[in-house]
């Protein structure tokens, strides 16, 4: 079971040995939730369900499911506690590599905040956030030491989410979240430039120094009431 003390590494361990049980569990559920799916007469839709794992970890599994195709991508989700509340970890694939993408409380209070969707329970946050963003390419802002993290970023579709990247481990940690309006004008032009691109590998400005510009336009706001 996932508990707040263990490393990356064991974190990381202990999802890899549930793959394939949440595979199975995944597919045993399917039929379920694609009849429920169709009695909405969506074309496609995200559709969540929660497991618990023999090893006692609390998952949630996301079907985007499409009418015209009988069959769905599905990820997986653990939901668990940290130091700040609770957070998430979620096994991805890049190519033949496993990697394993932690997704702090404290992004997703900032995601609740800055999207303004007013939610109160945690779950609701998560929920909210993997049903409506998917990830897209992924860029540096920094060069990678060895033994260091670097700083990432990926933009989703309603803003940015920044991090940490362990390339040695194969673990990516998000740490927080900026809405695509609190962007300045110059950010927004190279995200769409790089978008365009498929291409993450330019600089943009990581949020302290958004906050600090927010602050001292708050601050002078505020002097000259």
């Amino acid at each position: 079971m996932i508990v707040p003390t263990m490393s990356f590494e064991q974190m990381f361990d202990e999802v890899m040995k549930e793959r394939a049980e949440l595979n199975a569990k995944a597919q045993a559920l399917y039929a379920g939730v694609r009849r429920n799916f169709l009695k909405t007469g969506n074309e496609n839709s995200t559709i969540s369900t929660e497991i618990f794992s023999a090893r006692k970890n609390h998952y949630y599994l996301f079907y985007k499911i499409r009418k015209n195709e009988n069959r769905s991508d599905v990820s997986f989700l653990l939901h668990t506690n940290d130091n700040n509340g609770f957070r998430t970890l979620q096994p991805m694939k890049t190519g033949n590599d496993d990697e394993l993408h932690i997704i702090t409380g404290h992004f997703y209070r900032r995601y609740n905040e800055r999207c303004s969707l007013g939610f109160v329970k945690p779950l609701d946050m998560i929920k909210h956030f993997h049903k409506n963003n998917e990830h897209q390419d992924r860029g540096h802002f920094e060069e990678q030491e060895i033994g260091k993290p670097a700083k990432v970023f990926s933009s989703v579709t309603n803003g940015v989410m920044l991090g940490l990247i362990y390339l040695e481990k194969n673990v990516t940690v998000y740490k927080t979240f900026i809405h695509r309006n609190m962007l300045f004008k110059e950010q927004r032009e190279a995200l769409n430039y790089l978008k365009h691109l498929k291409k993450m590998d330019e600089l943009i400005l990581i949020e302290d120094e958004m906050e600090q510009k927010m602050d001292d336009e708050r601050k002078n706001w505020m002097a000259h009431r």
